[in-house]
């Protein structure tokens, strides 16, 4: 599930997959149109960087934004949220080289 995750982060950041990776924030978010949808884009992008880590205050943009949809959301902490072991156990591993 991490190796699938990492490759996500990869598609999301390669801009040729920009329009793809809009349509699906927009249909997962049921948003009316792309320009409602670019806050959302955006800050996937800096959540989701290309290091593969979460910046703690990238999740906080990403929990602001989504307690716009889900007042619930704003309850979390992003500290509670961001765990790096992950990535440390597959740089280690050599998976990091064959994406991109």
């Amino acid at each position: 599930m991490i190796k699938a995750l990492v490759e996500a982060v990869a598609f999301i950041n390669k801009p040729a997959n920009k329009d793809r990776v809009i349509a699906s924030l927009r249909e997962g978010l049921k948003l009316k149109s792309v320009a409602e949808t670019m806050p959302f884009y955006e800050t996937t992008l800096r959540t989701f960087d290309p290091t593969y880590t979460i910046p703690v205050k990238g999740m906080e943009a990403f929990i602001a934004i989504l307690s716009e949809k889900d007042p619930a959301v704003a309850k979390l902490k992003a500290e509670d949220t961001v765990d790096g072991r992950f990535v440390s156990n597959l740089e280690k591993s050599g998976f990091f080289k064959g994406i991109q």
